[in-house]
């Protein structure tokens, strides 16, 4: 086989995982918008953050405040059975967490003030080392203490060392979102491939046979453009349940082919995109003429 037609296998095979990879993540997205996913994610990572699983009070006047849930009315009562507020943040920068913490520490400090004295009329605002040192929880204390003493007892910096404690939590708290969007996308490509029935297995022996198949593939100019590529691809692509499998053995592979398929729709549209267009550049007879310019113009330097 040619060097040609082999890299006309390999783009067929390329644009075929970049095509379904793309109409599986707009399923996945479009299932995590509806269940809301990433808000009730960030929502369980700030509980777990603040060791309180039963949004006390210190948990919910962090969500309630207008830094961190600028769309809530900020009166959600919290509590296990009430739950957090009805709007939840998909999103919080950093030092908007750290100021409506801060906040929320000393309101927490007002209300332990208090508590310990409820016959002396309204309790005076403590300051800021006086209400981490009434908060309730003796690890998010300590580590609260220490890092407004290694702040200097400076509140921007103390604000700064909060930050960079959520932002490092939320690097955790990603790679869960991620796995768990991984174990969805999956599950999501694998009911399509069975579906639609996408048996790589079967492509791969397409295109194998016929590599022409993936001749008429260019590299779009324009991200927008794919979608006229997709439409010319899909008049000869081979896939669907019409297709005939001459050999009995051909649909003991289907499960096989289900499986390549749905697995790669895991590295993502990116990934096959970028890796088709380094296939079409191979193909291609020479670099464009704005790239012969560019070369031409390094090389006079």
């Amino acid at each position: 086989m040619q060097i040609n037609s082999l890299l006309n296998f390999f783009i067929g095979m390329t644009l075929t995982f970049g095509c379904f990879s793309l109409i599986v993540s707009s399923v996945v997205e479009a299932v995590s918008s509806a269940m809301a996913w990433r808000a009730n994610n960030l929502v369980d990572g700030i509980r777990k953050m603040l060791n309180d699983r039963n949004l006390g009070a210190l948990v919910n006047d962090v969500l309630n405040h207008a830094a961190v849930n600028p769309f809530s009315p900020g009166a959600a009562a919290g509590g296990a059975a009430s739950g957090a507020p009805a709007t939840k943040p998909s999103y919080v920068e950093p030092l908007h967490f750290a100021a409506a913490l801060i906040d929320a520490v000393k309101a927490e400090g007002v209300r332990q003030s208090q508590a310990g004295a409820p016959d002396k009329g309204a309790a005076p605002q403590p300051s800021l080392r006086d209400a981490i040192a009434q908060l309730p929880d003796d690890q998010i204390r300590t580590y609260l203490a220490s890092l407004y003493d290694a702040a200097g007892n400076d509140e921007k910096a103390f604000q700064a060392a909060v930050a960079s404690w959520f932002n490092s939590s939320m690097d955790r708290l990603s790679g869960v979102y991620k796995r768990k969007t991984q174990i969805w996308g999956f599950c999501i490509a694998l009911a399509m491939a069975v579906l639609l029935n996408i048996d790589a297995v079967h492509i791969a022996k397409a295109l194998w046979a016929d590599p022409k198949l993936a001749t008429a593939i260019a590299a779009p100019a324009r991200p927008e453009d794919y979608q006229a590529m997709m439409k010319s691809w899909s008049a000869s692509f081979p896939f669907g349940w019409p297709q005939i499998y001459a050999e009995g053995v051909g649909w003991l592979l289907l499960p096989l082919g289900w499986a390549i398929t749905a697995s790669a729709a895991l590295f993502g549209a990116p990934f096959w995109f970028d890796t088709l267009q380094r296939f079409v550049q191979l193909r291609g007879t020479g670099p464009a003429p704005g790239e012969s310019k560019s070369m031409a113009a390094q090389t006079r330097a």
